[in-house]
């Protein structure tokens, strides 16, 4: 009986130490998974920043389809990363394909719901989305407004998070004016270039709410300062030069036009500019070389076959100018019978 017992004793011992042992076990390999899965985590992760930063780099390079692939790379490794949901909204929109950024830049503002930045972007995107739904006809904004009214939404949200958020103001005052609401057009973007006085756009911006406003004087400030932050926004220079050509500002209305074409040779604005303000000055030659330049980029454009026509009459070559009659008959027949007056005066 005894020997039972001790042998009953013996056999819990066994069972109770296996059991032990076995737990031992469980609780070790748990932590062995538990380990490969925090140490698979933090790799992902980590390849998750390389496609980031890679995408990054790409983008720059104005690579944006292997930029784009190199974003949602990193978005499958790491599904929670805002900024690279953030930067794949932002490269759809270099892309020209703003509908496709909407998605990835609500998936960051979800996981980040206080990220300002991923809001400013938003409202960009719903911005150039309107763009593409406005109508060259009236009423030209009816299918634009509803995505208008999306990007103020999202611009506010976006400075209630951050009051100094100077893209904020701009892209809301950029909207504003496309919606006719210039005053606060200007009150946003005079904010913007409060907060950013190195912002460039909001420059441009306020300077096309004043010309549309025939603030002259008011348009030609910003768009010059515009031009200062920086010179190569050819937009800007093209628009000085006629506000210049307006005032009768001869001089600099030329340097403003050459300045343009140097940007740009293709500029068509500019060598039509030119060619008026030649002729107005006597400059006869010279207007001649600027609108043959326009017929090369524009072969039908009419006023520069009329000025080019008014151009040779005034260095005496009426043969030439009747050349010029003669295709306007087929392009304009008003600026022909303009053209066939002065022929024969």
């Amino acid at each position: 009986m005894k020997k039972l017992k001790l042998l009953m004793i013996v056999l819990v011992f066994l069972m109770l130490s296996n059991l032990l042992a076995w737990g031992q076990e469980m609780f070790s390999s748990q932590a062995k998974t538990r380990k490969e899965v925090v140490n698979r985590e933090v790799s992902e992760n980590n390849l998750a920043k390389d496609y980031f930063v890679k995408g990054l780099a790409l983008l720059k390079e104005r690579k944006s389809k292997e930029a784009i692939h190199a974003f949602q790379q990193a978005i499958i490794l790491n599904p929670d990363f805002a900024e690279a949901n953030l930067w794949l909204g932002r490269t759809y929109m270099v892309s020209r394909r703003p509908q496709e950024a909407i998605e990835p830049i609500k998936k960051a503002i979800k996981l980040k719901p206080n990220f300002a930045e991923a809001y400013t972007v938003l409202g960009r995107a719903y911005y150039f989305i309107g763009l593409n739904h406005f109508s060259p006809t009236p009423p030209h904004i009816e299918k634009a407004k509803p995505y208008y009214n999306q990007a103020i939404d999202a611009y506010k949200k976006a400075i209630a998070i951050d009051h100094n958020d100077a893209f904020a103001f701009e892209g809301l005052g950029t909207v504003y004016f496309a919606i006719g609401l210039v005053q606060e057009a200007i009150e946003a973007l005079t904010r913007s270039i409060e907060i950013a006085p190195n912002n460039s756009e909001a420059y441009f911006e306020l300077g096309s709410v004043y010309l549309y406003l025939n603030r002259t004087q008011e348009a030609i400030t910003a768009y010059k300062q515009c031009v200062r932050l920086n010179p190569d926004k050819k937009t800007a220079v093209l628009l000085l030069g006629g506000l210049y050509k307006e005032q009768m500002r001869w001089d600099e209305a030329i340097e403003a036009y050459k300045k343009a074409i140097r940007l740009d040779p293709t500029t068509v604005g500019a060598y039509l500019g030119l060619g008026d303000i030649y002729i107005i000055l006597g400059s006869y030659k010279k207007a001649i070389d600027s609108f043959k330049e326009v017929i090369k980029l524009i072969p039908n454009n009419a006023h520069a076959h009329y000025a080019l026509g008014v151009a040779y009459l005034g260095v005496g070559d009426r043969a030439s100018a009747l050349k010029e009659y003669t295709i306007l008959q087929d392009l304009d027949l008003k600026l022909a019978n303009e053209l066939m007056s002065r022929l024969y005066k």
